[in-house]
């Protein structure tokens, strides 16, 4: 008893210091999760696992855990919505590119409809005048 005893006494200082030891780990990895969240939606997999280690070392409630892996999960989603929207718009782009010649070629009707137009809108001003009823305006 007396040799367990002492054995047991010799290495409390080396649970201590391992103690400490995962202390120090536990807020590494809690680092190291912020910064695998902003990485690429791949290593987002990876999360959850990393999350598990973190808990499990610091003891943390099990409802907060889950939590963290749920705000990570949102993430996950924002991030492959951006990528589908971003895909969306390199579409819409790539659209306008492929119209741009259609406008380029109808450039010069519009340019050689203008005097068209311009005779147009003054014939209508024309009609307009010649049509009010000044009279019944200013007698109002």
């Amino acid at each position: 008893t007396t040799r367990n005893i002492l054995q047991i006494t010799s290495n409390t200082p080396k649970t201590t210091k391992n103690a400490s030891q995962t202390t120090d780990n536990a807020l590494k990895i809690s680092q190291n999760v912020l910064q695998t969240t902003s990485n690429d939606p791949k290593t987002t997999g990876n999360i959850p696992k990393t999350i598990e280690t973190h808990y499990t070392l610091l003891e943390i409630p099990l409802e907060i855990y889950q939590r963290q892996i749920e705000m990570h999960q949102e993430t996950t989603i924002n991030i492959l919505q951006t990528i589908g929207n971003t895909s969306k718009t390199t579409e819409i782009v790539s659209k306008s590119i492929r119209n741009t010649p259609k406008f380029t070629r109808n450039a010069p009707k519009t340019t050689s409809n203008a005097p068209k137009t311009r005779r147009n809108a003054l014939k209508t001003t024309e009609n307009t005048l010649k049509t009010t009823n000044y009279d019944a305006i200013f007698s109002a």
